[in-house]
């Protein structure tokens, strides 16, 4: 038996994981219509069926990645554009697992709200608006969480919007204007077939939901630039030394002792002195500065203790 890919290890992850979600999901939603005494928002035969249809497709992630590995480097920087220019960046898949299971994972909740809900107005934009609340203090999250859910939408808009343009592997029965029953080594000009495609979904100003959610990130992301990250601060107590401080933000961990504050205030005093010692030019005045007074009750403009007669300086 050949051994498993990277990706197809994620996915068997992922399942396992779904698994276990659906089974606390189940127990908790019982368990609060118990002690509310109502049986009205969950239908356990729907959501079994539910449940059957998100394993069903699980198989279409797994079909993306390999069509996303086995894409050209230009095909890959195209379907990285927002509008005609070509971007020298190229759209690949996440460098960590972690990352990955969360993209999947928004577009599983993406799919169960589909077939949950029906509502007038576009569903993937009523989905984000309702990501947007924070399920703790119940008002909107800030933008360096919210930027992070609308990126992965836009990653998985753009690995199912390249599997449905330029497919490594035809899918068979499923057939529209748009989408033959072929593969990608079937098109005389894929790249054209990617224009064509991306020109129409997956870019700025197009008539869909996508171009809504690039506003809303670049939106997110001006915010967040302007606010500035989220900073940790945590006071932890540790084996080796107490009373040690973790400074900690979105790209960077530093880890500082408590004493270490106290020796910079001792250096900042003497680095002072030192400053005040060049500036003085060595100079040290013949004054005692335990006799100096200052009226701090004097609001007149032009008093200044250095004229005050009582100094005699």
């Amino acid at each position: 038996m050949p051994p498993k890919t990277s990706h197809e290890l994620a996915i068997e992850a992922l399942e396992a994981e779904e698994d276990r979600e659906y089974e606390e999901d189940v127990k908790q939603n019982q368990q609060e219509d118990d002690a509310k005494g109502v049986r009205i928002r969950w239908d356990g035969q729907f959501e079994e069926r539910l449940h059957t249809i998100m394993i069903a497709l699980r198989q279409i992630p797994e079909r993306c990645l390999s069509t996303l590995n086995t894409t050209e480097t230009q095909v890959a920087c195209w379907i990285y554009s927002i509008n005609d220019n070509y971007y020298p960046k190229e759209f690949k898949r996440c460098q960590q697992q972690s990352s990955l299971k969360k993209y999947f994972r928004t577009w599983r909740q993406l799919n169960s709200y589909l077939f949950r809900g029906s509502y007038t107005n576009c569903t993937m934009m009523h989905f984000v608006r309702v990501l947007r609340i924070d399920e703790t203090t119940y008002f909107w999250k800030g933008p360096c969480v919210f930027t992070s859910i609308l990126a992965r939408l836009v990653w998985m808009s753009r690995l199912l919007f390249l599997e449905f343009a330029l497919l490594e592997k035809a899918y068979y029965g499923l057939c529209s204007t748009d989408s033959p029953e072929v593969s990608r080594a079937d098109f005389p000009n894929p790249l054209g077939r990617l224009h064509h495609i991306q020109k129409k979904y997956v870019r700025q100003d197009s008539p869909y939901t996508l171009d809504t959610i690039f506003k809303l990130l670049f939106k997110g992301n001006e915010l967040h630039m302007r606010e500035g990250g989220k900073n940790k601060v945590m006071c932890q107590t540790t084996e080796e030394v107490d009373n040690t401080l973790v400074l900690e933000t979105l790209k960077k961990k530093m880890t500082l002792m408590i004493k270490d504050f106290h020796q910079m205030r001792v250096d900042v005093v003497l680095a002072t002195e030192h400053m005040v010692k060049q500036l003085m030019y060595s100079l040290k005045p013949d004054v005692n500065l335990d006799q100096i007074h200052d009226n701090l009750a004097n609001w007149n403009v032009r008093y200044s203790f250095l004229t005050d007669e009582q100094n005699k300086l």
